[in-house]
């Protein structure tokens, strides 16, 4: 039976490549030849195969091959899709909008999506080549070092960062900085656009991220600087403890506490549950739930000028968030932010956010810090539609840590170098 299963899955594929090959007619016979071995190798490897031969199913063979091929052929479309994301809420906005969450596609979409956003800088027949040759020579007319010492422009600004540290991104020339930073190149690099929500362009500008000052005054003594609470404080870790807190994404939390307030900052660490209801996890209302006890806690600590709201990701059980800094396995991290913007309905009046230019500040200063820092670090920063709590003070952060299949350990060293990127940019570094 499985080789009948896996002849018949050769068919699907040879018919799906051909498909795709009938959909670029107008292209050479080489590249439909590529096309074609290409999604060849992508459909019947990564996607279908290793299914069939590796997963346990209880329901019969014949049922899983003709599920398999109406999803392979498209026949499912109108099905809810697996969605891996941190919640009900925002997974219910992913169907509506029709896909998977997938960061990859997001991307891909986002480039495009930053292509349409461009605010065109001078004529639109100008090549890329011309663009960069004149910005070399433009750099190079107005400096008195010669031409052969002049580094291209990434390095230039990064150059300008480590000569000015204390000063982070408000470089002495702004201006000249903004040239290398175009809209698109910043969308592109740091962000990540959700497909139900968009980035506007003016929003997106080097000197709007780069230039607020995110330095926090001196506390009193006995007062609070930073507030860290959980939205969803029941997310738990791949060897999280049953009824243990602290293996826990509010474990994290404390850790990063712990941290900061090593630093010298006085910090409110909430350890409040907003997702459970009737002894069950219930995300659905945890942010209007949290909100009233934030609204309580900000009006009981005026003193408060940073607000961090720690979550943990989902994924696919396959994917790990990994990486290794200074010797220790270490959880990636996403700094997450929303715009108060639906594409099928326009401003989210409801859900309005006065400080949306302050957020995306302050996660992209944290996010620049973190790639030059720590460049394995932090994976983007994600754009949502909706607002998350994010309204209630200019210095507020929704940060990801992780996903489900990462260790405890593993999160809470990703808490050392975010502590240090937070300490650089909350003393203007």
């Amino acid at each position: 039976m499985i080789k009948l299963a896996i002849f018949l899955f050769g068919l699907l594929i040879l018919l799906k490549a051909g498909q795709a090959v009938l959909s670029r007619y107008e292209q050479p016979e080489e590249v439909w030849l590529h096309t074609a071995m290409a999604q060849m190798a992508l459909w019947g490897k990564e996607l279908y195969l290793p299914a069939l031969l590796t997963e346990e199913r209880k329901e019969s063979s014949a049922g899983f091959l003709m599920d398999q091929a109406a999803t392979f052929l498209g026949w499912n479309s109108g099905k809810e899709s697996r969605i891996y994301v941190e919640d009900e809420y925002t997974r219910q906005e992913l169907i509506e909008a029709g896909r998977g969450g997938s960061l990859s596609d997001i991307r891909k979409e986002n480039e495009q999506a930053a292509m349409e956003n461009q605010e065109v800088k001078g004529s639109a027949q100008e090549t890329e080549e011309n663009k960069q040759s004149q910005a070399e020579e433009n750099a190079a007319q107005e400096s008195s070092v010669p031409d052969e010492q002049h580094t291209d422009a990434a390095d230039s600004v990064k150059k300008a960062d480590e000569q000015q540290v204390q000063q982070f991104l408000r470089v002495a020339d702004l201006a000249e900085a903004e040239k290398y930073m175009s809209s698109e190149e910043l969308l592109s690099k740091y962000f990540v656009v959700d497909t139900v929500t968009k980035a506007d362009a003016s929003m997106i500008s080097f000197e709007k991220l780069a230039q607020p000052d995110f330095s926090v005054s001196q506390a009193e003594k006995g007062t609070k600087q930073i507030l860290i609470y959980h939205t969803h404080s029941q997310e738990e870790f791949r060897d999280s403890v049953k009824n243990d807190a602290d293996t826990t994404i509010v474990g994290v939390g404390t850790y990063l506490s712990q941290l900061l307030t090593e630093k010298g900052y006085q910090v409110l660490h909430l350890t409040d549950t907003f997702d459970l209801i009737g002894g069950g996890v219930d995300r659905n209302k945890a942010y209007s739930v949290a909100r009233e006890k934030l609204k309580r806690v900000l009006e009981e600590n005026p003193s408060i000028q940073v607000i961090l709201d720690i979550h943990r990701d989902g994924v696919p059980e396959s994917k790990r968030l990994v990486t290794t800094i200074d010797g220790r396995p270490t959880a990636q991290i996403m700094f997450f932010n929303g715009m108060s913007y639906k594409k099928t309905v326009g401003n989210l009046s409801g859900l309005s956010n006065p400080y949306i230019q302050e957020n995306l500040a302050f996660s992209f200063q944290a996010e620049y810090l973190c790639d030059y820092y720590y460049p394995s670090l932090s994976r983007c920063i994600y754009l949502k539609a909706y607002r998350y709590n994010l309204d209630l003070l200019p210095r507020s952060m929704l940060v990801e840590v992780g996903a489900q299949t990462n260790t405890v350990q593993e999160a809470k060293n990703a808490m050392i170098p975010l502590a240090d990127v937070l300490h650089k940019l909350l003393q203007g570094a």
